[in-house]
């Protein structure tokens, strides 16, 4: 039987550009080229989706195109360009930067607020809302249904990976980067070991200060005296416990009550409390008299 190799794409004009280039490692490249050429342009996307925050938060057209530009600037530096692509691009980078200056105070804040769990719960808000205009009312529920355990899910994923890296932080700051003593806390206080950190099941997180000695009752009790911080505490507990049932109890048919509002409400009070231990961790000063 005749086997044909498969027909190969003809190259883009970026990747001719790649391909004719003068140094032979370049010329070497075909393999991993492809791969390049797709994650500059999905990054392309990605800006062009910023820009659509950014004109929906009020900020100018110009300010949009700021953010669209960097990612050309980027691809243009990789890939290469004639003289005049050269100095486009720097006359780019400086129209760019004057456009950064005119970004008001307030979108950037609002933009460094957001956090990935602000932009899961914002894209289903905006799903349900089109499947309601499009009278979708049982697609709709089933569609909560499933967003609620998936914004659950993430929530917790986004808790340990910041409390992890904050401990992996503290023990970076307090032995003033000894990579032994970091390896050590890293492998055996932190690696597979966050889910013992709580007792989830009874919303206990004295096991977690138990871990920082006197230091650790210094912290408990500072929670014990701030109304919010406990109330954080507590939300981030309970939503940490949840996650332990959806995941163990047959994820597809768990009862989850919660709507994906109560959990973004739990949300924003448990983060409240993540900022809070955070900022405490990586203080020069945590536990010095």
């Amino acid at each position: 039987m005749l086997r044909t190799s498969p027909v190969q794409p003809s190259p883009s004009l970026w990747q001719n550009r790649l391909l004719q280039g003068r140094s032979p490692s370049l010329r070497r490249s075909r393999h991993w080229l492809p791969r390049a050429v797709c994650y500059f342009d999905i990054r392309i996307c990605f800006y062009s989706g910023v820009r659509s925050r950014l004109l929906a938060a009020g900020a100018s057209d110009q300010t949009g195109s700021f953010w669209f530009d960097r990612s050309i600037e980027r691809r243009r530096s990789v890939y290469g360009g004639s003289a005049e692509d050269n100095r486009r691009q720097s006359e780019c980078g400086k129209a760019s930067s004057d456009r950064a200056r005119e970004v008001s105070p307030d979108v950037m804040l609002t933009m460094q607020d957001r956090t990935p769990i602000n932009l899961l719960f914002d894209d289903a808000r905006r799903l349900s809302e089109v499947l309601q205009e499009r009278g979708e009312i049982s697609l709709d529920i089933a569609t909560k249904s499933h967003l609620s355990k998936a914004l659950l899910l993430s929530i917790a994923s986004w808790f340990e990976f910041r409390l992890t890296s904050t401990v992996l932080k503290f023990a970076e700051i307090h032995s003033s980067n000894h990579p032994a003593m970091v390896s050590i806390i890293r492998i055996k206080a932190i690696s597979r070991q966050y889910h013992t950190w709580f007792k989830w099941d009874r919303c206990d997180a004295g096991p977690f200060y138990a871990l920082f000695g006197e230091c650790g009752s210094v912290l408990k009790r500072a929670v014990a005296a701030d109304p919010d911080i406990a109330k954080g505490q507590s939300a981030f507990l309970q939503l940490g416990d949840l996650r332990n049932q959806l995941v163990h109890e047959n994820f597809a048919t768990f009862p989850l009550t919660k709507t994906a509002e109560d959990i973004f409400a739990d949300y924003e009070a448990a983060e409240h409390y993540m900022s809070w231990i955070e900022a405490k961790l990586v203080c020069p000063q945590f536990g010095r008299p």
